[in-house]
């Protein structure tokens, strides 16, 4: 299943100025606050799709009212252009209850997303075209992240104790600009006289996000893991488990998230300002509303193995001992005493 990487979450707060006075609660202009991501990997595409609003009494008038935040019904369409701009296949969105909101300040009543079924070619470029029930129409255009690859790791086994650390490098992708990579522990946990109840988990390691120096898909990105942030990572993320249960890891997963040039745009202007007060950047590549529309693209390297230097550290190292993380021998299962 594709992992949203980038999460896009958006309000638009609409105001008006007179001379040296603000009128906050200027008369009602609709406006469509749109977002979505959508990659040429996955046959199904998400685009959220809200209201943005401000009453008489400001924020909280409206986040507990669904018809505040939620468009009953719109028409939504996402259209795929050639090269030259000429439309060639338009697939329809359908309306999706099935998507949770996690509870928190907006109501979650009535929250919905819509959702494309649509094979993406990625020499195209897609439009989403919204009609609201004014005939408002609301688009915003955007090229796909191009395929691209892990160059390292690129053997079996990943160390992450050697002297320079666990190398990461992945090719730059076209129309790729923002970059994130995660690398996956995955183990079993079991009593150590009933391996049949045993569950599974995962601790993931999230790398600073890289921005990239071009959308041509030339060039490289270079990073590194070392032992204190590998194994630090774990020790942070992980109790010791309880009464006589032992945990086996099974595999390391690497994988690198790209985001599109908007996307990267608008993290990087969301980003909390600092310094002297100021009205903090805004940006939208939406026509007729505001929020982002942008792609993206993940690459893989899967099923990887820890070195046998990187499990001694696993098992025995000062980070992780109390983890009670077991070494499979031909005899035996060694654990850290």
């Amino acid at each position: 299943m594709k992992r949203l990487a980038f999460a896009l979450i958006g309000l638009a707060a609409l105001m008006q100025s007179c001379d040296n006075d603000i009128n906050v609660n200027a008369p009602f202009r609709e406006t469509t606050v749109l977002y979505g991501a959508i990659d040429a990997d996955d046959p199904v595409h998400y685009i959220r799709i809200t209201r943005a609003y401000l009453g008489e009494q400001g924020i909280l008038g409206g986040n507990s009212q669904s018809d505040s935040l939620y468009y009953d019904s719109l028409q939504v369409e996402l259209i795929e252009l050639n090269e030259n701009g000429n439309i060639i296949n338009t697939f329809p969105a359908v309306k999706d209850n099935s998507v949770q909101l996690d509870s928190g300040f907006f109501e979650t009543e009535g929250y919905h997303v819509y959702r494309v079924n649509a094979n993406l070619d990625e020499v195209n470029s897609y439009r989403v075209k919204v009609t609201r029930g004014d005939d408002k129409t609301i688009t915003a255009t955007t090229d796909l992240v191009k395929e691209f690859n892990i160059l390292y790791p690129r053997f079996a086994t990943v160390n992450p104790t050697a002297i320079n650390g666990m190398r990461v490098e992945w090719e730059q992708a076209e129309d790729g600009r923002i970059y994130q990579a995660h690398l996956y522990l995955y183990y079993v946990e079991f009593p150590r006289d009933n391996k049949a109840d045993s569950i599974r988990g995962r601790v993931a390691y999230d790398f600073p996000t890289f921005t990239g120096s071009s959308l041509s898909g030339t060039g490289n990105i270079l990073t590194s893991i070392n032992t204190d942030q590998f194994y630090g990572n774990l020790a942070n993320k992980l109790d010791a488990p309880t009464g006589n249960r032992i945990r086996i890891h099974r595999r390391v997963d690497l994988v690198v998230d790209c985001g599109g040039d908007d996307l990267a745009t608008h993290i990087n202007v969301s980003q909390p300002q600092t310094g002297v007060l100021q009205d903090p950047p805004f940006f939208t590549n939406v026509d007729g509303g505001v929020g982002v529309f942008s792609s993206m693209r993940s690459s893989y390297a899967l099923n990887k193995r820890l070195h046998q230097q990187a499990i001694d550290e696993l098992v025995y190292g000062d980070y992780t001992c109390h983890l009670r993380f077991g070494k499979v021998t031909s005899t035996d299962t060694l654990f850290c005493q």
